[in-house]
C-alpha cells in the first residue's frame, strides 16, 4: 500500500528544493558536487514473519567459498547466518537469557573472527561468545569519571579489533539536562580492551570543543576503521576526527559538511510529550552511519535532511518517519577527509537508518522504506550501488 507522505510548502522544504536545484546542479567544487551513482543489481531475499524487514544489525561476510549475511534476529532473539543472496539459514545461535552462558543485559555485538562474536552489556561490560553459544568471558568496563549505564555495539558503532585489542565506542552523556558544556570533557568516547593483558583503557577523545556552543546537541556518533585508524563522525556535527590506535591520540580533525545539513537539533529543555520530541527530530538535519569501503578505499557518510510534513500525521507515522525518512543522501569521502561528492536518493527510495553494508560489488542499501509504494515486509531488499569516483 502506498503510504507516501506529502510535503506541502513549508519554508524548510522550499529551501531544500532550492538547494537541490542550485547546489547539486553546481560543478564548481567537490564540496557541492553531485556524484554519479550506478546501480549494479537489486537483491530480494524471501523471509518469514520471524525476521524484521530492516534488521538493526547486519554484516556481510565474503570468503572464497561464498557470501554469508550475519544478523541479529530481534524477533526470535537469535543470531543467524544466512546464505547470501539465497537466504538459506546456515547456522543459528540462540541468545540465552538464563544459565551460565546467558547474555542478559546484552546491548549488541559484532562478528570479529571466524568463530567468535564480541558483545557489549548493561551494566558496562564486554564479552566473547563462540559459535556454539558458549560465553567464553565477560569483562566489566569502568571509568572513574563517569557512571555510564551501558556500552553498545550496533550498526553505527560496531566493535573493531586491532592486533590484540578490541576498540569500542561510548557516545553518551550521563546527564544531558543537568550537565554544563565543560562536562563534555568528562565523557571520553573510546575505550579498548587488551585481550592478552586482560585490561582496559579509556582515551582522551571527546566531542568537538564547540559541540554545545549553540545549544545542547544530542550525544551520538558513528565510526569506521581504515587500517590502524578509527574515523569518528558525529551525528549532529560536521567534524570528523581520526584516531590512531597505535598512539591512542587524535591525529586529524576536519569539518566534512554534506549539502543542506546545518540545522542540528538542540535539546535545552525536556519536551512536553513524545510526539513533540519525535517532531523535533523529524524537522532537523542529521547524519547517519559512516561506512568504510576497503575495496574502493573511500568512506560513505549517510545524511538525512530534516523536513516538515505537509499534512496531519498520526503519532505512529511521525515516529516511524524518523527511521524511514523521505530523503537520504550519501557523502563520499577519501581517507584524508576530502569530499569526493554527494548523492541524494529519490524520495523514500531507500531506508537509510540501518541495514546497509559494503561488499566487493559495492554498497548495499535497503530499498524497503515503509512509506514507499513497493514496500514489502516479506523480503529483505537491497540495491547494490557504486559511485563514479573518476574526476
Amino acid at each position: 500500500m502506498d503510504r507516501k507522505i506529502n510535503f506541502g510548502f513549508s519554508k524548510k522544504n522550499i529551501f531544500w528544493v532550492f538547494f537541490i536545484i542550485t547546489s547539486f546542479g553546481c560543478k564548481s567544487s567537490s564540496q557541492n558536487e553531485s556524484i554519479e551513482l550506478r546501480s549494479v543489481e537489486k537483491i530480494s531475499i524471501e523471509i518469514s514473519d520471524s525476521i524484521f524487514t530492516n534488521p538493526g544489525k547486519v554484516q556481510l561476510v565474503e570468503t572464497d567459498s561464498g557470501k554469508v549475511l550475519f544478523l541479529f534476529n530481534g524477533i526470535k532473539k537469535s543470531l543467524q547466518f544466512l546464505e547470501f543472496p539465497d537466504g538459506k539459514l546456515l547456522h543459528e545461535i540462540p541468545v540465552p537469557l538464563e544459565g551460565p552462558d546467558n547474555l542478559r543485559g546484552s546491548t549488541g555485538g559484532t562478528l570479529l573472527a571466524k568463530d567468535s562474536i564480541f558483545f557489549t552489556f548493561s551494566p558496562p561490560a564486554i564479552g566473547l561468545m563462540n559459535f556454539d553459544g558458549k560465553l567464553l568471558f565477560k569483562k566489566e568496563i569502568k571509568d572513574e569519571r563517569l557512571s555510564i549505564p551501558l556500552l553498545e555495539a550496533n550498526q553505527k558503532r560496531p566493535l573493531f579489533q586491532h592486533q590484540n585489542s578490541i576498540f569500542g565506542a561510548q557516545p553518551h552523556f550521563t546527564d544531558h539536562h543537568k550537565m554544563n558544556a565543560e562536562a563534555i570533557f568528562d565523557h571520553p568516547l573510546i575505550y579498548s580492551y587488551d585481550m592478552d593483558a586482560d585490561s582496559f583503557r579509556w582515551y582522551e577523545v571527546y566531542y568537538p570543543p564547540d559541540y554545545w556552543q549553540s545549544g545542547k546537541r544530542k550525544a551520538d556518533f558513528s565510526w569506521g576503521k581504515r587500517k590502524d585508524k578509527l574515523y569518528l563522525a558525529p551525528i549532529y556535527h560536521d567534524e570528523i576526527q581520526v584516531f590512531d590506535m597505535h598512539s591512542g591520540e587524535i591525529v586529524m580533525r576536519k569539518p566534512v559538511p554534506s549539502p543542506g545539513i546545518s540545522s542540528f537539533q538542540v535539546i535545552n529543555s525536556l519536551p512536553s510529550s513524545a510526539a513533540e520530541a519525535d517532531m523535533a527530530r523529524l524537522i532537523h538535519d542529521r547524519y547517519g552511519t559512516l561506512l568504510y569501503d576497503p575495496y574502493r578505499d573511500v568512506f560513505y557518510r549517510f545524511f538525512f535532511p530534516g523536513f516538515e510534513p505537509g499534512e496531519d500525521l498520526s503519532a505512529e507515522d511521525i515516529s516511524n518517519l524518523n527511521w524511514s525518512r523521505p530523503y537520504t543522501g550519501i557523502t563520499v569521502i577519501d581517507n584524508e577527509l576530502n569530499v569526493l561528492g554527494h548523492h541524494l536518493f529519490d524520495s523514500y527510495e531507500v531506508y537509510g537508518h540501518a541495514n546497509h553494508f559494503v561488499g566487493k560489488e559495492g554498497l548495499y542499501v535497503s530499498i524497503n522504506n515503509e512509506f514507499h509504494s513497493d514496500f514489502d515486509e516479506s523480503q529483505l531488499r537491497y540495491k547494490v550501488v557504486q559511485f563514479d569516483l573518476e574526476k
